[in-house]
Order: C-alpha cells, then structure tokens, then sequence
C-alpha cells in the first residue's frame, strides 16, 4: 500500500501515517473540536499555536478563522501529513514544525509572537498522555502576548500538574515575572465509550 490512509473529519480530508496520532472517535472529536474553537476565541489577526500537532487536526481547522497556524510536534511522519493535509485543503496560512515542542517552542515564538501584524497569540495544546515538559510551560507562562490558551488532555492527574504550573504565582514576585492564567472553565468529553477514559478540555486565560 501507500504507506498512509485517508479520512474525514469535520468537514476536512486528511491523510494519516502509520505512527501519526488521530482521534478515532469522528463524530465526539468533532464536538471536542468545536469547544476548542469556541474557546480558543480566534480572530482574523491572530496567531494560532497549535502545541503537539499531530496531523494538524485542530489547527487546519481554525485556520479559516485566523491570521496564521504554527504546529509542532515530534513525530516527522505526521507533521509531514500536516504539511500535506494543508494543501489537501487549501490552506495556505499554515505551516508546521518537525521536532520537540520543548526545543523548537521558544524559536518559534521568538520568530511569530512579536511580529506585530498579529494582535494576540491563542496557543491549543494537545500533548500525549505524559502532558507538557516544563520548559514548554515556563515559554508559554513568559510569553506575555499569550492571552488565551485551550488544554486537551487524555490524562487528568498530568493535566492537573501542568495547569498548575501556568496558573500558580511563583513564589517571589518581581516587576518582570509573568502574569499567572486563571482557568475559568473546564469540561470533559466522552470519546471513549464504556472506558473509564475521557478527554478533558480546560480554558486558560490571564
């Protein structure tokens, strides 16, 4: 065969390699991914940060709504789908990253978030079970243009421990020490029927 798949999703093609991570759960995933647009609040001068991109499910869909997409992720294989599925699509503002969000996040904000055709930075992440590397967290916390932010996770307790890595001041306030988020809302999604398994989403904003 090929050595990938094709499917649908929400209204969007996309192809899919063997060690590329998608939601098998088309019709939830597709309400997950409207609760991650409604609340990531995208608009047309925004930057979107799509954080552990896969195939670049989320971020191609909020494209439409947004000045620009940037997605990293660590699997080569699906990020060269994302590049793929962009074009399948007819996307034009998106590009994405190959590599760990922990070493290329800080390069790509230093590269997109300061550029002022962009009025706000809404950053999506979407991590594997073992959530966010703290450098991740600290670049996320210290980019003061990042307003906004949407958590999806597959995985409460780790969920939990990187939140509050965002939210919590640190323990000695100084002039240029980053304004904590507040997490105004949180809900959970049923992707995995008749498992003790959901998908929670939560909203960060500061």
């Amino acid at each position: 065969g090929p050595g990938f798949i094709h499917d649908a999703l929400c209204e969007l093609k996309f192809r899919i390699s063997p060690t590329a991570f998608f939601q098998v759960n088309s019709p939830a995933t597709c309400v997950l991914y409207k609760l991650v647009g409604d609340w990531a609040a995208a608009r047309p001068k925004t930057l979107l940060l799509d954080i552990c991109c896969g195939t670049g499910t989320i971020g191609l869909m909020l494209a439409s709504k947004v000045a620009k997409v940037v997605g990293v992720d660590n699997v080569e294989s699906a990020v060269e789908d994302a590049r793929v599925n962009a074009a399948l699509n007819g996307i034009g503002n998106a590009e994405f990253v190959a590599g760990k969000a922990e070493d290329a996040l800080q390069s790509i904000l230093d590269l997109h978030a300061a550029n002022d055709a962009y009025e706000d930075v809404v950053a999506v992440c979407d991590p594997p079970r073992a959530g966010l590397h703290k450098s991740v967290l600290r670049a996320l916390l210290d980019c003061a243009k990042i307003r906004r932010l949407v958590f999806v996770s597959c995985n409460p307790d780790n969920l939990i421990s990187n939140v509050a890595l965002l939210c919590v001041p640190p323990p000695a306030r100084r002039a240029n020490s980053p304004t904590p988020f507040l997490a105004p809302s949180a809900t959970a999604l049923d992707l995995f029927p008749h498992t003790a398994h959901v998908e929670t989403v939560m909203l960060l904003e500061r």
